[in-house]
């Protein structure tokens, strides 16, 4: 087997990830100005530097097309950025409060509304915000009953991972496997597909 070497244009490429990942590690440059200048660099490398592909060359309109806009990554930023607006709004507060103040009476049926809710919102959203969201109101619950914060927090963490998994929006990796069979011709994956397989887990 015949090892072709790697192409300037791979060891760029590279040398961009590598770059990214330092500077999306670091506070003193917003992520969106990295993630900005990454793709502004690439592009232009492929613009000035043009490559061929089996003999078909790359245009820059391709990152576009079917990189950086695949319908998959439109998807999963559009989710995050509805996660951070319910984060920020604080639109589901008072539900958690309810289920705070509830927790004194009825512990165990607010723990499992507490899974319930957590596994629900997780399947059309980010869990990510549902985590944080619910993190601050559970870890006092924790306090105020003297019980330990992770006996609370871990089952949590697994029921949005579960309710994420039950839809084709509720985790990248979903979308980016329905996007990927999609693309190989196969039949369409449908929004609840995924729904009993998560079950399964779930149980």
């Amino acid at each position: 087997m015949i090892i072709e070497p790697l192409s300037l244009h791979a060891i760029a490429v590279m040398v961009f990830t590598i770059v990214g990942l330092y500077l999306f590690s670091r506070d003193w440059i917003p992520i969106e100005t990295t993630g900005l200048g990454i793709l502004v660099a690439m592009i232009s490398l492929f613009y000035f530097f043009p490559y061929d592909l089996n003999g078909i060359p790359i245009e820059p309109a391709y990152f576009f097309v079917s990189s950086f806009g695949h319908e998959a990554l439109v998807t999963i930023c559009a989710l995050l950025a509805i996660g951070k607006a319910i984060e920020i709004s604080g639109s589901l507060q008072p539900l958690i409060g309810f289920l705070s103040t509830s927790w004194k009476k009825h512990p165990k049926i607010s723990f499992l509304g507490v899974l319930f809710f957590g596994a629900f919102f997780s399947a059309f959203i980010n869990n990510t915000p549902i985590v944080v969201i619910l993190i601050p109101a559970l870890i006092a619950v924790a306090r105020k009953t003297n019980m330990s914060s992770s006996k609370i927090l871990m089952p949590m963490g697994m029921a949005t991972l579960i309710g994420g998994m039950s839809t084709t929006i509720g985790t990248s990796t979903n979308l980016l496997v329905v996007g990927i069979s999609r693309d190989m011709g196969l039949k369409e994956i449908q929004l609840f597909d995924f729904v009993v397989p998560a079950l399964i887990a779930g149980t």
